[in-house]
């Protein structure tokens, strides 16, 4: 039976690229890897990430803060429109094709950008010693997404913006050689109740949560979902020295009938 394309809580799987392609593409970014960012080891972004620039400890920065998220937006959307303007291109034809709504870059924010999890192109190979002391079976928190909050002022400017139906997506260019997934729960409807959960301790968290539920990733497969869905990205099993995660991350925001992507 088909699945509502924009009902909340449903992972959905969309072919972007051939797997040759999505390695291309994933060879591109590391030959790029002089402007990347590392936020711990073995872990870089590339390109203004809303999530590490717009919010600290406490929640979301206030607009007068974002200069520095600006600042790097302005940097890296030329860059990437130079060199990532056809995967741009496909990523948009072929979302707007499976929601049947068009879908855009939105030139006011950062375009949406890489996670690189793992060995780098210099290093080769992850440290044994980093493998083997890795705690935990997840390369991030249990998390809603709510990057849509510091941008207030690119909202407004349309008539018709659709906050409560925030999306989210990842579109995968090279994998570790056990695979890699989403791991995902329920969706919370609220938007209050998501900012909330996002800034509740770890432990409390996981009381909120039942069974989860994994969507296999695979090379040049978009996974979008819509709404505030409780997930986290776990860790490869088993982890080697040579894996390396490298994916295209995104969310939109539907305004004026056009989902407006950004990172």
């Amino acid at each position: 039976m088909f699945k509502n394309a924009e009902e909340h809580g449903i992972v959905h799987f969309v072919r972007v690229l051939e797997p040759a392609l999505a390695q291309k593409y994933a060879d591109e970014v590391l030959a790029l890897s002089h402007l990347w960012i590392t936020q711990i080891q073995y872990f870089n972004t590339f390109g203004a990430v809303t999530y590490l620039e717009a919010f600290n400890e406490k929640g979301v920065l206030p607009y007068s803060q974002l200069g520095p998220y600006h600042a790097h937006k302005a940097l890296m959307n030329p860059v990437f429109k130079r060199h990532f303007s056809q995967l741009y291109e496909q990523l948009c034809a072929s979302l707007s094709k499976h929601l049947n709504t068009p879908c855009q870059l939105i030139d006011d924010l950062g375009y949406p950008g890489f996670h690189i999890y793992g060995a780098t192109k210099f290093e080769g190979q992850m440290d044994q010693q980093f493998i083997d002391s890795f705690v935990g079976d997840s390369w991030s928190h249990l998390h809603v997404d709510i990057q849509y909050l510091p941008h207030q002022p690119a909202w407004d400017q349309f008539s018709e913006v659709e906050l409560l139906n925030p999306m989210s997506f990842t579109l995968s260019l090279e994998l570790p050689e056990s695979g890699s997934a989403l791991r995902h729960w329920h969706s919370i409807e609220s938007p209050v109740e998501a900012q909330a959960f996002n800034y509740t301790t770890l432990d409390e968290r996981a009381k909120l949560i039942g069974d989860a539920k994994l969507a296999k990733y695979e090379p040049g497969v978009l996974t979008y979902f819509i709404g505030h869905l409780i997930h986290q990205i776990p860790a490869a099993n088993p982890l080697l020295a040579t894996d390396r995660r490298i994916t295209l991350q995104g969310h939109g925001i539907k305004c004026d009938g056009v989902w407006r992507l950004y990172f």
